[in-house]
């Protein structure tokens, strides 16, 4: 049929005309309630990063136990740009560039595969993070403030946080402005003395008393049960009882005796 006579044909008959009106505008409504519309849309920036966390480790250690690994083993991996490694004390990173023609997601994976089969990291190390990094649109911020201890308002922020992410139409919130916890084992030089203690065997009795470690698995017929050990320290007040030293009468120096521990912030 031409479409001369498909013209003539529907404007003789005013029924298909309508029809073919509402079938249209039935197929729009379905369309645009199908269509994922977003006013502040994230967008990835073709960046990946990997962190790697080494709790006391110092920065030649994290190179050579922690960097250098992961550097190999993203070495010849398709749709990386760039790579690039930076080692501080007890951290390293790793930055890495995609190809924009390539999917990032599948980078992601093939980097995840890759790291996952490092078994050599130092067994204090903790498991490596990799992640997406991409670009947020700020739609709101809030301020806290008022006459309180900066624990205090950053906990009252955490519960605020979680109390908007119940929210079925919020997906994302943050916190900015605050610092992170830290805490401090203060020892001073006449106690090293007294003691015949040094600052390194302190803390390596630290990182002794304040770990999480496996200690095998157990393979039953219908299941296996993986065992550890939960050691690992989260407050001043948990660290008090670590033992640093035996003494020649049998004793325990422990750290509270020697040191001055704080709950605070870096």
């Amino acid at each position: 049929m031409k479409l001369e006579d498909a013209i003539t044909s529907i404007v003789k008959n005013p029924v298909l005309a309508n029809l073919l009106m509402l079938t249209l505008l039935v197929m729009g409504v379905v369309s645009t309630q199908k269509m994922v519309s977003e006013v502040f849309p994230e967008f990835s920036l073709d960046l990946i990063s990997v962190t790697v966390v080494y709790p006391g480790a110092a920065q030649e250690e994290v190179e050579e136990g922690i960097c250098t690994k992961l550097e190999n083993a993203v070495e010849g991996l398709e749709g990386i740009d760039k790579v690039t490694t930076t080692a501080s004390e007890g951290l390293a990173s790793m930055l890495i560039e995609v190809d924009p023609d390539t999917n990032t997601n599948k980078v992601k994976d093939d980097i995840q595969n890759e790291i996952d089969r490092i078994d050599t990291f130092p067994r204090d190390a903790e498991e490596p993070v990799v992640k997406e990094i991409v670009y947020k649109e700020v739609v709101m911020s809030m301020a806290l403030f008022g006459n309180a201890p900066e624990k205090t308002l950053k906990e009252t922020a955490k519960e605020i946080k979680y109390e908007l992410l119940a929210y079925p139409n919020i997906s994302y919130v943050t916190i900015a402005g605050v610092r992170d916890y830290e805490i401090s084992v203060e020892v001073s030089e006449q106690i090293l003395r007294k003691y015949n203690l040094t600052m390194q065997q302190v803390a390596t009795a630290i990182k002794k008393g304040s770990l999480d470690l496996p200690a095998g698995y157990i393979k039953t017929q219908n299941e296996e049960i993986t065992i550890r050990t939960k050691g690992q320290k989260y407050t001043g007040e948990e660290l008090r009882d670590i033992v640093v030293k035996a003494q020649a009468d049998g004793s325990m120096l422990y750290l509270h005796e020697i040191a001055a521990i704080k709950d605070g912030f870096e």
